[in-house]
């Protein structure tokens, strides 16, 4: 198992699935009243957004899609197969195109897939969606995904992208542990870009902190090169690292020789370091000790001389008593004495430049370094179309598994959201026009034959003849014997259409197919509250008439705006029921 696969099985395993239970049963239906007088019923003339399908035993294509996905995310839970759950999720999709958390999860898996222009597709498909919680989540979840993927179309965006994560991985780290690992640690991510100035910069800092002046160096040159903005910074942070490197080496050089007992050497050595950071004047004092023990009086006298015109109090203080002592042997003591020394002046040290190191963590790799949302379930069950019948028996509809996936085409998944936009725009475009197709009939002896012409409105009814089988679909040519026919129409959602026909010449039947009804029992009042598809009810009425097929219904109420997609069926009527 490869690392990339470890992780995804890590964020599975934790953040993604914490919240996600099994898929809820159907809410139990109280039975209604029965039987049921539709004479009173107001009719609504209204185009459904999906016609009936009776092979599905959902109250909705929506129901059927939070089914899909619901058990989706179950079996994810068990499985961690993130390409088997891809697939039911577009499933889900694919049975309600427009099913917000479906699209919302799809884009979190295509991230974990690092399929990042599918994840930025879906979501920006949740996001055109009506405004929730859905849509505030995926506008939240783009911002970052939006930069993914621009960057990792190229190696430098895909390098950009691995440095930015790793620098807030090393900066949330801190630095609680040895310092040697916390080097390693940027040291490993100035590896992923070393052309950046952060990680440099970062080390030099640390090292400093060591005081291995002489490395910083190193690294605070090689931020100065990187960074044009801060360059003028580094630069004096690499200045004042080598100044204290010089003052390092010195003030060891002098120790050692002290101890030693190679006193002109210390002397040396020790006004070295002091001339380096003359506002260090213990290193003024100490050289100075060092050359009266060499009976240099004229060189101590005139470091003295300076640390007791430096402005800096004990120092000054110890400097006029070490040439009071020794003025009756020195005439330079006296001389000195008599003088007042240029002050001294002292140069940038580390520690004047520590701090100033610009801010390593940008908005931008903070975006980057956040990891994904976590899948969310959708609150509201899935329906059975039993559960909302007037004469329901309270007890809830069995709505297994495959009942959602048989339903749905299954889609490998390689690429998600093309495999998924195709499948929308089919359910969204309306049919191409049908081949008018030409059938002949067995002709009957002494008869000659004739040209029947049938279409419908809508087309595509199946055509029976004399109470035959259905031989075509409309639009058609029927060659029949001439004479006296009986023509009948069916089509699905449709009412039946049937008519007799004299066909002694070429003829034909237009016919008007009216579609099939069903009712809806409506509680409490709706006129300016309840809309069908957008549209408001002009008046109250408990029975609504509506033609089969899938309607968006919402209710405006003092708790705001709630929706809710039904399928409206010809055989049974339904209760519009707002939880």
């Amino acid at each position: 198992m490869t690392a990339r696969h470890l992780t995804i099985a890590a964020l599975l395993g934790t953040a993604l699935f914490g919240q996600i239970p099994t898929p809820p049963p159907a809410t139990p239906a109280a039975p209604g009243p029965a039987p049921l007088d539709t004479t009173q019923a107001f009719r609504i003339e209204a185009t459904p957004l999906a016609p009936f399908d009776p092979a599905s035993p959902f109250a909705s294509p929506r129901d059927a899609a939070r089914h899909r996905m619901a058990y989706a995310l179950a079996a994810l839970t068990t499985s961690r197969d993130v390409g088997q759950g891809l697939q039911g999720l577009l499933q889900s999709a694919a049975l309600d195109p427009t099913y917000q958390p479906a699209l919302f999860n799809l884009g979190i898996l295509c991230q974990l897939l690092e399929k990042w222009d599918d994840a930025q597709s879906f979501l920006e498909a949740a996001e055109r969606r009506e405004a929730g919680n859905w849509k505030k989540a995926a506008e939240t979840e783009l911002e970052r995904v939006r930069l993914v993927a621009k960057l990792v179309k190229t190696e430098e965006g895909k390098r950009s992208r691995a440095y930015g994560t790793a620098i807030v991985a090393a900066a949330d780290r801190g630095e609680d542990g040895p310092l040697q690992e916390t080097i390693d640690i940027w040291a490993a991510v100035m590896k992923i870009d070393p052309a950046r100035w952060e990680a440099p910069a970062r080390i030099g800092v640390l090292i400093s902190g060591g005081r291995q002046y002489a490395e910083a160096v190193r690294f605070f040159a090689a931020a100065a090169r990187n960074a044009s903005e801060h360059r003028a910074l580094f630069e004096r942070m690499r200045d004042a690292a080598q100044r204290e490197a010089a003052f390092q080496t010195a003030d060891e050089a002098g120790r050692a020789a002290w101890d030693s007992g190679k006193y002109d050497v210390a002397a040396g050595s020790f006004r070295q370091a002091w001339q380096v950071f003359p506002d260090r004047a213990s290193l003024g004092l100490e050289s100075a000790a060092a050359y009266l023990v060499k009976d240099d009086f004229g060189t101590a006298a005139e470091i003295l001389g300076q640390i007791r015109g430096s402005g800096m109090a004990e120092p000054a203080r110890r400097a006029t008593a070490m040439l009071e002592a020794v003025k009756e042997i020195s005439p330079q003591s006296r001389e000195a004495l008599s003088k007042t020394p240029a002050p001294l002046t002292a140069p940038e040290n580390w520690s004047a430049v520590a701090g100033l190191t610009p801010p390593l963590v940008t908005d931008e790799m903070r975006l980057l370094s956040r990891a994904p949302a976590r899948l969310s379930i959708d609150p509201e069950p899935p329906r059975a179309s039993l559960d909302l019948a007037i004469d329901a028996s309270g007890v809830a509809a069995a709505l297994p598994a495959e009942a959602s996936a048989a339903l749905a085409p299954r889609l490998a998944g390689t690429s998600p959201f093309s495999e998924f936009a195709q499948i929308a725009a089919q359910a969204s475009r309306p049919p191409s026009p049908p081949a008018v197709s030409k059938v002949e009939l067995p002709p009957v002896k002494g008869k000659r034959s004739t040209k029947l012409n049938v279409t419908s409105t809508p087309d595509g009814a199946d055509v029976a003849a004399d109470e035959g089988v259905p031989v075509c679909k409309t639009p058609c040519e029927l060659v029949l014997p001439a004479g006296s026919h009986v023509v009948r129409l069916t089509r699905l959602n449709f009412e039946p259409f049937e008519k007799k026909v004299s066909a002694v010449r070429d003829a034909s039947v237009e016919a008007h197919l009216d579609p099939q009804r069903g009712f809806l029992v409506v509680e409490g009042e709706v006129a300016g509250l309840l809309a069908v598809n957008g549209a408001l009810l002009a008046q109250n009425a408990p029975i609504l008439s509506l033609p089969v097929g899938t309607y968006r219904f919402t209710r405006k109420d003092a708790a705001g705006e709630k929706e809710q997609f039904l399928t409206v069926r010809a055989d049974r009527p339904l209760r519009l029921v707002w939880r």
